[in-house]
């Protein structure tokens, strides 16, 4: 099975000139750093990477430039493009690329803070979509303006032949506000779409357990951004309601463009001095060495925008207890694993009655049930596991070679119209064959036009 995987890379990208990529932290990237070597271990998985930068490898494997893509398949064929599409700056470009060969795109994200990058901000591509699936459409005009009606990745998640997405909440929203990929009409399942979270490294589960010695200092993790709906603001509340009676200290793990907000909420609140102290990187690394150091996890969250995975499977996987908003993903895990917290007025109030009671012992908590769902649903190998199991069931169903080859046969047929389109242009023009020659054909070779 030969793969080509099209996502953020982990910083340990070395470019043929030998200099080092600072790369985001993103989930993709995180991802990415944690399957691969699993992957790997198959005798029958061959993998290449893509990405938006240079040449050069990562984890043992080729790394070429995303625009690479359709060579390297021309020259040697893959059986899956595999996609990680997500919410982050530094991953708009996966936007774009996830359209060049469709395949799998996995999504971190349903719901984008902006309408994506400006190559597609007026795109077509509803149009397209409507003559792949009625080939008597037109295509669409010249020079027409196309809105896109909200940032969700209905674009993307169209023009996949599968989606799947690592927060549950999204497969059912995708059914709900999508409705259906290029690969729907081939499919006996209507709207298919499959679910698979992010993975969690496996050294979190083999931690040594917290210490529940009653009355000491309670060592808090608070992961959340600064915003009104990342909830941090009722959580400062809970503990300036709690201060005068409980010894606390708070590691808060934001995103760096968050810090001066953060910093502006910790004035507002007035907890004493040293109580809290900002970790200004947010990434999986991060919050496994504050995990660390921690007796109990904060993730809170109200919006639609964003998710609190794979960090809340890592509070579980390191049998901490752990507080969560009712609200969205978080409130689908397991009642008896979590605290609930229900937003709103009480918000503060209900978070300063269970940090209070697990201070005194008082809260249940079972440690090794948490570790056990986190195993079962979060750990690295299983998810590796799942993943492999996809793609080639995927690959070696008859739903999906059909898709595919009605695809291509689709981009088979634009091609030769643009073509056309293109050839009387120039008839009637003689002086654009030479920028012709010199930059659009390099663009269609790169597009499979």
């Amino acid at each position: 099975m030969r793969i080509a995987w099209i996502s953020n890379l982990p910083e340990n990208v070395r470019s043929a000139s030998a200099s080092r990529r600072k790369a985001t932290d993103s989930l993709a990237a995180y991802t990415t750093g944690v399957l691969i070597p699993h992957l790997m271990k198959w005798d029958d998985i061959s993998i290449e990477l893509f990405h938006r930068g240079e040449a050069g490898t990562c984890l043992d494997l080729p790394v070429f430039p995303y625009q690479r893509l359709r060579e390297r398949h021309a020259q040697h064929p893959y059986d899956i493009c595999l996609y990680q599409v997500e919410d982050h700056p530094e991953s708009q470009w996966a936007r774009i690329a996830c359209t060049l060969m469709p395949g799998i795109t996995w999504f971190h994200d349903l719901y984008f803070a902006s309408h994506g990058p400006e190559p597609i901000l007026n795109s077509a591509w509803q149009v397209t979509k409507e003559r792949f699936l009625n080939g008597s459409a037109s295509w669409a005009e010249r020079g027409g303006e196309f809105e896109q009606v909200a940032p969700i990745a209905a674009r993307e998640a169209t023009f996949c032949l599968l989606p799947l997405f690592s927060v549950e909440r999204d497969a059912l929203e995708y059914r709900r506000a999508i409705g259906g990929s290029l690969a729907a009409p081939f499919c006996s399942e209507k709207s298919p779409a499959y679910f698979l979270p992010l993975p969690v490294r496996d050294e979190l589960f083999s931690a040594a357990p917290r210490d529940d010695e009653v009355g000491k200092r309670l060592r808090i993790a608070l992961h959340s951004g600064a915003r009104i709906e990342q909830r941090s603001h009722q959580v400062l509340q809970a503990l300036r309601v709690v201060q005068p009676a409980l010894d606390f200290e708070v590691h808060w793990v934001v995103s760096p463009d968050e810090k001066s907000r953060a910093e502006a909420l910790l004035e507002e609140f007035d907890l004493r001095e040293g109580a809290v102290t900002l970790e200004s990187e947010l990434s999986p690394t991060v919050w496994a060495a504050v995990l660390e150091k921690s007796d109990v996890a904060i993730h809170p969250r109200f919006s639609v925008f964003g998710h609190v995975q794979p960090y809340v499977g890592m509070s579980l996987a390191r049998g901490v207890p752990t507080i969560v908003t009712r609200f969205g993903a978080s409130e689908e895990l397991p009642a008896e694993l979590v605290y609930q917290i229900e937003p709103g007025v009480e918000e503060p109030k209900q978070i300063a009655q269970v940090l209070t009671a697990i201070s005194s012992g008082d809260a249940p908590h079972n440690a090794v049930r948490g570790q056990e769902y986190a195993r079962e649903m979060y750990h690295e190998g299983a998810i590796a596991t799942q993943l492999v199991s996809l793609l080639k069931s995927t690959i070696g169903s008859g739903e999906y070679q059909n898709a595919c080859s009605a695809w291509n046969a689709f981009e088979k047929s634009a091609s030769e119209d643009l073509m056309k389109e293109v050839s009387e242009m120039l008839h009637a023009e003689p002086t654009l064959q030479a920028p012709f020659e010199s930059e659009f054909q390099k663009v269609c070779n790169e597009f499979g036009w």
